[in-house]
């Protein structure tokens, strides 16, 4: 496993909070991989965090929501493939899972977009395989989902 530490490193993660929407698409998947590690290289208790989470939030919304009506707009530049952007939207959403009880607003965001959005089961039953924090973070919104994607179905078995 790799953890990015010392100095170098802190002050790339600066610069390219910096930089923000001008990233491109095509560098999002390392900006996202180092963002996660140095989360885990501190298990999510740096000052950075909140910061990080509040990015991996933004790209995994607009990741699922792409082309929806009433999309956020994006805050990267370029685009991306399908199979790229689905890679990484998987990433994305397991590293904001396993961190999110540091940014409980934005975990009951997430969550309220989910249900809100007709969203294909993979997100859900994503969600389910891998809740992270979610439960310390969001347990309302959670329970929720949960009900919801379970009576959806059981609803879809008994047809």
């Amino acid at each position: 496993m790799f953890v990015p530490t010392g100095a170098a490193w802190f002050h790339l993660i600066i610069w390219l909070l910096k930089l923000g929407t001008k990233a491109p698409a095509q560098a999002l998947g390392d900006v996202a991989e180092l963002y996660i590690n140095w989360m885990f290289g501190t298990f999510g208790h740096g000052p950075l965090t909140p910061k990080l989470l509040a990015w991996l939030h933004a790209w995994v919304v607009e990741l699922e929501e792409d082309g929806s009506p009433g999309a956020p707009p994006r805050t990267y530049s370029g685009q991306f493939g399908y199979r790229e952007g689905r890679g990484l939207t998987d990433k994305l959403r397991a590293a904001f899972l396993m961190f999110c009880d540091k940014a409980p607003d934005l975990a009951v965001d997430y969550l309220n977009r989910v249900r809100a959005h007709e969203h294909g089961r993979g997100i859900v039953s994503s969600i389910m395989k891998l809740r992270g924090t979610l439960a310390q973070a969001a347990p309302k919104e959670l329970a929720a989902l949960t009900a919801e994607g379970l009576i959806g179905r059981c609803q879809v078995a008994m047809r």
